[in-house]
């Protein structure tokens, strides 16, 4: 029961506009009859204290004191006895109850010098008071008796009962479009969120990527603008997985489909000795760039879970034993490693990993050089504000502007007309790229064909 966010929304604002407006309700009645009652209060103990401060040197003359509450009882419409010490009645303002005893718990107090006041139902509503009679002497009071006046107060009961009908009648109006407008609000609320709930449940069902309206910009509409970021990024990494499968697939498939067209003519045919060598020495070479391409990608899979060695040191020494290890293949191929590197300035860096980048970094410029060209790869340093960039720039045959936004994801090999003889898989840059990422770094590419290409490697300067 009450199992959905929108009814357990509506239960909850509406006990909530319930309690509030009952409290409201009360407080409002108890304050008006409070008040109207205080006011009743204070008009009938004026009343009594003039009736009892004219009648106690009278007390032994009727007709004045007849006269004395003739006057005053038509101001209140109420009833007043004057009662002596012995708490029988002197006169009565309805003639009923002289000569009898009185013995109200207000008279008691009276006569104790005290002011009293309670209220009755009898059963129409009655307000009575007793103010006590006393001539001051130079001793002590002397209290000669007491003033009990009753006054009706169904009046202040019968505004109150009309009060509480038009209280009730604005409040149930109130509640009502309260209520309404809590519908509304907790539809607005779960709506959304329902919206969500179903689009996870496409996302468990395999539709990736699914995406939910956005509306407004409350915390809702913030939490649906990153389920949808976040449902995009799933689909982009499943569609990624996919891919790198396929690629790998394809790319584990081509050394091993030539060497199984290799190993076919050894099984079933005669072959001479130099022939047989020539294709073992083929097998071989498939079975170096299989091994070399395992090694790559277990090195991509491990970079989600790599923990980096962070040293302060030098990129200057790196850069020269990167240089030095590659310095073979570039003079074969004609090519000047140049490392202008000052020596000075210290960096937080995981050499090992780093040295994976320069290495791939350096050896793409030797490979894609321009044979039409001296060729040259330069290492620097170039300052900014907020960081230094280190920069590998190369003159050879560049990349398009179409292939630079993708050069770093995985099996991306720019240019399509490179043979693999050059020995890459697209694996060396995505490597790269991870590296770089898990040092807190950037690196980005600037090229153009047959102008050659600029890694830029962005390091934030510490404050």
């Amino acid at each position: 029961m009450f199992k959905s966010l929108k009814s357990r929304l509506i239960i909850t604002f509406t006990l909530i506009i319930i309690l509030t407006v009952g409290m409201i309700d009360y407080v409002v009645l108890t304050e008006y009859a409070n008040k109207n009652i205080a006011e009743r209060k204070s008009k009938t103990f004026a009343t009594a204290n003039i009736i009892a401060d004219l009648s106690k040197y009278q007390l032994d003359n009727a007709n004045i004191l007849r006269t004395i509450l003739y006057q005053h009882t038509r101001e209140i419409d109420g009833r007043v006895l004057i009662i002596n010490r012995k708490k029988e009645v002197i006169m009565d303002s309805f003639y009923e109850l002289e000569g009898k005893v009185i013995d109200a718990i207000e008279v008691e107090q009276a006569l104790k010098n005290k002011d009293s006041m309670n209220l009755y139902s009898t059963p129409s509503k009655i307000m009575q008071l007793a103010v006590p009679m006393t001539i001051e002497d130079q001793t002590s009071d002397n209290i000669l008796g007491t003033v009990l006046l009753s006054v009706s107060i169904n009046d202040i009961e019968s505004s109150l009962q009309s009060l509480r009908w038009q209280v009730l009648i604005f409040s149930l109006l109130g509640v009502i479009l309260a209520i309404g407008a809590c519908i509304l609000a907790a539809h607005s609320i779960s709506k959304p969120i329902a919206g969500l709930t179903q689009a996870a449940k496409k996302i468990t069902q395999g539709k990736l990527g699914t995406q939910v309206n956005v509306r407004g910009k409350n915390e809702i509409a913030q939490l649906s603008t990153t389920f949808n970021e976040m449902s995009q990024e799933i689909a982009f990494i499943d569609q990624n997985r996919r891919n790198f499968i396929s690629s790998a697939s394809h790319e584990l498939k081509t050394p091993l489909s030539s060497m199984k067209a290799l190993v076919q003519p050894l099984l079933h045919e005669d072959i001479d000795g130099e022939t047989r060598r020539e294709f073992l020495e083929d097998i071989d070479g498939e079975i170096d760039r299989l091994t070399k391409l395992i090694h790559s990608l277990l090195t991509l899979t491990r970079m989600e879970e790599l923990k980096l060695k962070m040293t302060k040191q030098s990129l200057y020494p790196v850069l020269e034993r990167v240089m030095s290890i590659l310095q073979p293949i570039a003079q074969e191929n004609n090519v000047a490693l140049i490392n202008k590197v000052s020596d000075n300035l210290a960096f937080s860096f995981d050499k090992e990993h780093l040295t994976m980048v320069f290495l791939n970094i350096i050896e793409n410029g030797i490979k894609y050089r321009d044979p039409s060209k001296e060729s040259h790869v330069l290492v620097y340093l170039q300052e900014e504000k907020d960081f230094i960039q280190l920069i590998f720039q190369d003159n050879g045959i560049g990349m398009s502007a179409e292939s630079t936004p993708y050069i770093f994801k995985d099996f991306y090999r720019g240019d399509h007309s490179r043979s693999r003889s050059t020995g890459g898989y697209g694996l060396g840059l995505s490597i790269t790229h991870r590296i770089i990422t898990l040092h807190d770094w950037t690196i980005e590419v600037k090229s153009a064909l047959g102008e050659g290409s600029q890694f830029i490697i962005k390091i934030p300067m510490k404050k």
